[in-house]
């Protein structure tokens, strides 16, 4: 061996040492099973036992005595270590045994410490093991997380927002938008009872009722195995969606009930010229001085402003037309809004997860698409979380998120490994899916199995030989 090149520095739990000697050593466990009368016996292999290494250590100069020391700290902490072995590298659980310390009278500034280790394999204990579906489930809280989460910048943001003085025109416009987006999402929930808090005073309570809201836009389908896809596609452009609602409100374009309109609550009878009558006083029908403000009264005789014909003039018609939220209050609503359909989504794969590891109606390919969806839906989220608030506020739910996506990643990969491997096979002989699969499988049942992985066959019953199909290896 070219030490020279190959050799390394012999180090215990990072503490480096120089190294004279090393012994290595490894036992074979057997049972050895003799019988009466016959000679020898039957000898059983039982595998093999932890690796013990010997090491000698030395340390010598004049400052030899410190870097003892603290190598003797190192050895003397309880549990197992990284050791590195100067010819056979690192040993990543290493158990020390015990060590000896020698001074010699002869070797002045020098001391060998012997030590020995053995190699401490982790165990596999029982019950650790954690089947698909409970790695589906588990999706669920860590949704939770993430939406406390967000409930708590919320509440943070909109305390800072409430908390300024002279605030008030801003204020106004941040409730009108709130309001009015929990009524547009209330109003595609049949039912739906709310809290009737004020959401500037209480914003936990209104991140509450919109999560929820979100949650019960899933509860309407019903995620059938027929309908299974079309349905998780309808759930996520119905999520995105929402998640334009506080724009749409603050500009209009949504009354707080959800219905598509140029305003938000009563209708303009002005039209775009103001009400009949409205100028300055002259009585000119359809002289407003600005489009849907209803004009005002002016400073003339009121009964000369009036309907023609008519005793007295029309009250004044004030807009119905709220004010808009700043941009920045738009955005963080839709950050948090996001996120509500990020937890959503993965609330509603975690539970298609769960039922497929019982019972399997998708393709490999299918169970990707869900994580994919899902995981660029968290990213959203977090993008538009990291582009509202500061960084100290915003990783707290980012964090949240990303153990959001990853769990769904895994419980999608633990579900298509629980599978046999997906491979192609050519058919040898004509006929149909049933006849397929019983010369695969010897089980003619597995046909919708087959039906479901190739779901470009436009006719099941004539399945000719040499056609290529995605099938189970077992």
């Amino acid at each position: 061996m070219a030490w020279d090149k190959t050799l390394l520095d012999a180090s215990w739990r990072g503490v480096k040492f120089d190294c004279v000697k090393t012994q290595d050593s490894a036992q074979r466990a057997t049972a050895s099973h003799e019988y009466p009368y016959l000679d020898g016996a039957d000898v059983e292999d039982l595998g093999r036992r932890a690796r013990r290494v010997q090491i000698s250590a030395v340390f010598l100069g004049n400052d030899y005595e410190n870097r003892l020391q603290a190598f003797l700290q190192e050895l003397d902490k309880p549990g197992p270590g990284e050791l590195i072995h100067p010819v056979f590298g690192s040993i990543k659980h290493a158990q020390l045994l015990d060590y000896d310390v020698v001074h010699e009278a002869d070797s002045r500034d020098f001391c060998q410490v012997s030590l020995v280790f053995v190699e401490a394999t982790p165990g596999n204990p029982f019950f650790v093991q954690q089947l698909p579906a409970q790695k589906a489930q588990a999706i669920s809280q860590f949704t939770a997380a993430a939406q406390n989460q967000g409930m708590s910048a919320l509440a943070q943001a909109l305390g800072a927002i409430n908390g300024v003085k002279g605030n008030l025109a801003r204020l106004n416009g941040l409730r009108n938008m709130l309001t009015g987006t929990l009524g547009a999402i209330k109003g595609q929930i049949r039912g739906m009872v709310g809290g009737m808090l004020d959401v500037l005073d209480f914003p936990r309570a209104f991140a509450a009722d919109m999560f929820g809201a979100l949650g019960g836009l899933a509860d309407l389908r019903s995620f059938d195995p027929a309908v299974l896809m079309s349905d998780w596609r309808s759930l996520g452009l119905q999520l995105d969606d929402i998640v334009k609602l506080p724009r749409q409100v603050s500009n209009g374009e949504i009354s707080s009930g959800g219905n598509a309109g140029p305003g938000t609550g009563i209708p303009n009878p002005g039209g775009d010229g103001g009400a009949p009558g409205s100028g300055t006083g002259t009585g000119s029908p359809g002289s407003g001085s600005e489009p849907g403000t209803g004009g005002t009264p002016g400073t003339g005789n009121p009964g000369t402003g009036g309907t023609p014909g008519g005793p007295e003039a029309l009250p004044p018609v004030i807009s119905a037309r709220p004010l808009p939220a700043y941009p920045a209050d738009v955005d963080l609503v839709e950050a948090v809004l996001q996120v509500g359909a990020a937890t959503t989504r993965a609330d509603t794969a975690g539970e298609i997860l769960a039922a497929e590891a019982d019972q399997p109606v998708l393709s490999p390919a299918e169970v990707e698409q869900i994580a994919n969806d899902t995981r660029a839906s968290v990213q959203d989220a977090i993008d538009a979380i990291r582009a509202t608030l500061p960084m100290e506020q915003a990783r707290p739910v980012v964090e949240a998120l990303k153990d959001v996506a990853s769990s769904v990643q895994e419980a999608a990969e633990v579900v298509i490994a629980a599978r046999p491997p997906l491979q192609t096979r050519v058919v040898e002989a004509p006929g149909n899916l049933h006849l397929v699969a019983f010369r695969w499988y010897g089980d003619y049942t597995r046909a919708q199995e087959l039906a479901r992985l190739n779901p470009q066959l436009r006719n099941p019953n004539a399945i000719a030989t040499g056609d290529i199909l995605h099938a189970y290896a077992r």
